[in-house]
């Protein structure tokens, strides 16, 4: 009489993998959405330089950033071209973050990056970058940047 030897896995044996395939999801998800999330942050931190560069070189044209003398109106919108300096953005940066010129005279700029209420960047605070090339950083979103580990785009 033959025997017939039964191929395949035990129940026992698939319960193991699945166990450590689990253990491995576990950490690896959140190490991958940490990484999204600062890879979203770097991407912020290049547009709002790339919106304060922009605008240093139309000071450096005309002497001011906005102004009667300058080429840039009050809505932000550049002559002979159809979109405004803040349609530059990135697509990442525009569905994270809402970036704002929240100040805008003859002599000074401030670039706001807060994130978007909706989105998983949510909580991690606003940045901001001003016509000095000072970055900002409002971890806790309480209108002061002098807070613990607040400040700077480096401690970010």
């Amino acid at each position: 009489m033959k025997q017939t030897v039964e191929q395949g896995f035990s129940l026992t044996e698939l319960l193991v993998a699945m166990a450590i395939m689990s253990l491995l999801t576990m950490v690896a998800v959140p190490t991958y959405q940490d990484h999204l999330r600062k890879s979203r942050i770097a991407m912020v931190k290049a547009d709002l330089m790339e919106l304060a560069g922009f605008l240093e070189r139309q000071r450096t044209i005309n002497a001011c950033y906005n102004g009667p003398d300058c080429d840039l109106d009050p809505a932000g919108l550049i002559p002979n071209q159809s979109a405004s300096i803040l349609g530059m953005l990135s697509d990442d940066t525009a569905k994270y973050y809402n970036v704002t010129l929240t100040v805008l005279t003859n002599s000074t700029f401030t670039f706001r990056a807060t994130p978007d209420t909706s989105a998983s960047q949510n909580g991690s605070g606003y940045l901001e970058i001003l016509h000095t090339g000072q970055q900002r950083w409002d971890k806790d979103n309480d209108g002061f940047t002098t807070g613990a580990n607040e400040g700077d785009w480096k401690r970010h």
